[in-house]
């Protein structure tokens, strides 16, 4: 079961950061609020040949 990272309220580049720093573990779902934070992390993820759902 994946843990849940809650970015919502963060400025960029914390909801990225915090991701990056959570997937190094396990797998993660992230709650994000912020236009464009989702599509950071999909494109960040995709970078690192991660599965995005």
């Amino acid at each position: 079961m994946a843990n849940t990272l809650d970015v919502r309220g963060l400025s960029c580049p914390l909801p990225l950061l915090r991701t990056q720093a959570a997937l190094a573990d396990s797998s993660v779902r992230i709650l994000a609020a912020e236009p464009g934070v989702k599509e950071k992390i999909i494109k960040y993820a995709r970078s690192q040949k991660l599965h995005v759902e």
